[in-house]
């Protein structure tokens, strides 16, 4: 048996990303064989992204959680030596050959430059670089990416050896677009949420709490414009012109350029917001006062938001993109509706609006999705070993 030292590169301690990374350490530092499992984030401060030290409580003890940005209150010019110092110590390391495979997660957002040295310090180190494939872009800043932009990101999906993408359509999209070999890439699932469950409070009753509730309560998860916030919006006009009692809960981080989005989601009738990072050990809750989830995105290639739907037993109505295509199953798991068409958005939230027997079944269909082998951990770490494996030629 061969023994591996995986290290899981990632940029920083919050979000889904990081949610994906964490359960595929606990997974692989189970692994027999893997022998060490180093997860190593670029940032690690706190402060700058709201995110509490609480938040590592979803990574198993034995992960060796590292992180090259210094934590806590240092004056900028000590922060940055103290990130060059860390930066050529780790570098030393793998130039030394202290892994075996280095599987990036995500970039440095915004430092392509930075993301493609490192790239290239692990090809002259003669290490195994494996990637999986999120998205090429960050999905806001998809829409003004310049072709200095376009040819760092290739060279950067060139540069790794082997992609992990989670379904086939973004695999032939990026042979067909990017130029890489669909041999040389592999499909494996996003895994499941259900580790968030564990936050649920002893004895409470989730699926009874939500067949007594009476209120039509719409969660959606993530105020940003790529994720179909205008169109949420426009959709929710015409839920409350036509007279239907709904609520609204509006969560998540939002970024600068969409701050009018929020204000103007703000002066709309029913809409709750809580325009904040949630931590992990809230997460349940928010979802427990909702009826079904809406992610009428119009762009993106995961689906982590629909796993973690279903994790709680949410339906959900999620726009036509292929991410969301492969998991959700129309008029079983929740309802699929053309990207940015508003009406379609709003007929579809007042037919589950009215009936909640139909929203209670399709919840209780995505969690035994969500609960099948093909999105367990173990799994999922299982075929990514294998992805190792054949890259290693061992």
């Amino acid at each position: 048996m061969q023994w591996l030292r995986v290290l899981i590169l990632s940029a920083h301690p919050r979000g889904g990303w990081h949610h994906y990374t964490a359960a595929l350490c606990n997974a692989l530092v189970r692994h027999p064989e893997v022998v060490a499992t180093q997860y190593l984030m670029i940032y690690r401060e706190q402060r700058l992204y709201g995110v509490g030290q609480e938040e590592d409580d979803i990574l198993d003890p034995a992960v060796d959680l590292a992180y090259l940005a210094p934590a806590g209150l240092l004056s900028p010019p000590r922060k940055y030596l103290l990130f060059l110092r860390n930066l050529v110590r780790w570098l030393r390391q793998v130039w030394e050959g202290a892994y075996d495979v280095i599987h990036v997660q995500t970039g440095t957002p915004g430092s392509r430059v930075f993301n493609l040295a490192l790239l290239l310090w692990f090809k002259m180190a003669g290490v195994v670089v494996v990637r999986t494939v999120h998205e090429v872009y960050v999905p806001w800043y998809a829409d003004r990416a310049g072709a200095l932009a376009q040819w760092c990101a290739q060279l950067e999906l060139q540069l790794a050896d082997h992609l992990i993408v989670h379904d086939d359509f973004t695999r032939h999209c990026l042979s067909r677009t990017w130029g890489r070999e669909e041999d040389t890439m592999t499909v494996i699932p996003h895994g499941n949420y259900l580790g968030f469950r564990k936050y649920i409070p002893q004895g409470y009753d989730e699926a009874q709490a939500y067949r007594d509730s009476r209120r039509v309560v719409v969660l959606f998860f993530g105020l940003k414009r790529h994720k179909g916030l205008a169109v949420f919006l426009q959709a929710w006009r015409m839920v409350q012109a036509e007279g239907h009692p709904y609520e609204a809960l509006l969560i998540g981080t939002p970024l600068p350029e969409d701050a009018d989005l929020v204000e103007e989601a703000r002066r709309l009738p029913g809409i709750e917001i809580q325009a904040k990072y949630i931590p992990n050990a809230q997460l349940w809750a928010y979802f427990d006062r909702s009826t079904f989830v809406v992610m009428p995105y119009l762009a993106g290639m995961t689906s982590g938001a629909v796993h973690l739907a279903y994790a709680f037993r949410r339906p959900v109505i999620a726009s036509d993109l292929d991410c969301f295509k492969e998991m959700v199953i129309p008029g079983k798991t929740g309802l699929v509706v053309p990207r940015g068409d508003a009406i379609a958005l709003k007929e579809a939230m007042v037919q589950l609006g009215q009936d909640q027997g139909l929203c209670t079944q399709m919840g209780e269909a995505g969690l035994q999705r969500e609960s099948s082998q093909c999105y367990r951990w173990e799994t999922i770490a299982d075929q990514t070993i294998a992805v190792y494996r054949q890259v290693r030629k061992v």
